[in-house]
C-alpha cells in the first residue's frame, strides 16, 4: 500500500531515536544505556570532591569577611582614640557599635593602649582586636569545634 507521497511507509522496528531524530539500533542503544550507568558512578565519585571545594570556598570567604570586619573595627577604634580628650570607654563604645551589626557581635577581645585625655600630638594610640572564629565544620562527622584565631592591630597618632 502506498502513501500519499507515493512511498511505502517503513515498518516499525524495535529501534529508538536519538535526540537529533536519527534512528539507532538495539546494539547502539544498549551501549548508550551502559554509558549512562558509568556516568552515574563517575558523578558519585566526583560529588564529594565538588562538595568539599564548595564548602572550603564558603569557609575561606567567611574568614576573609570577618578579618575585614576586625580591620575596620580596629581602625575605627584607633581613629576614635586618636581624637583629643577621648577615653578608653569611647573607643570601646565605637567598636561595640561597629561589631553589633556583624557576625563577630560581642565575641571579641580588644587591647587599647595610648588613650588618655592629656595625650600630646607625638603619642600613638594602638588598638588590637582578637576574635576566634568558629568554623562550620561541625557538619562534617568526626570533626568538631575548629576555630581560627583572627586578629588585627591599628596604630594612629593623636590629633
Amino acid at each position: 500500500m502506498m502513501g500519499k507521497s507515493g512511498f511505502k511507509p517503513m515498518k516499525e522496528k524495535s529501534s529508538r531515536t536519538l535526540g537529533n531524530g536519527r534512528v539507532c539500533g538495539r546494539r547502539i542503544w544498549k551501549r548508550i544505556r551502559s554509558q549512562r550507568g558509568q556516568s552515574v558512578v563517575e558523578f558519585a565519585v566526583i560529588l564529594p570532591i565538588i562538595a568539599l571545594v564548595v564548602f572550603a570556598t564558603l569557609e575561606l570567604s567567611r574568614v576573609y569577611v570577618v578579618q575585614q570586619h576586625l580591620n575596620s573595627a580596629a581602625s575605627m577604634g584607633a581613629r576614635t582614640g586618636s581624637i583629643r580628650n577621648s577615653t578608653v570607654a569611647d573607643v570601646q563604645t565605637a567598636m561595640d557599635t561597629y561589631f553589633s551589626s556583624t557576625e563577630v557581635g560581642a565575641n571579641y577581645t580588644p587591647t587599647i593602649t595610648g588613650v588618655n585625655e592629656t595625650a600630646d600630638f607625638n603619642s600613638y594610640v594602638t588598638v588590637s582586636v582578637l576574635h576566634n572564629l568558629q568554623l562550620f565544620t561541625t557538619l562534617v562527622p568526626g570533626v568538631s569545634g575548629v576555630t581560627v584565631p583572627l586578629s588585627s592591630s591599628v596604630t594612629m597618632r593623636h590629633q
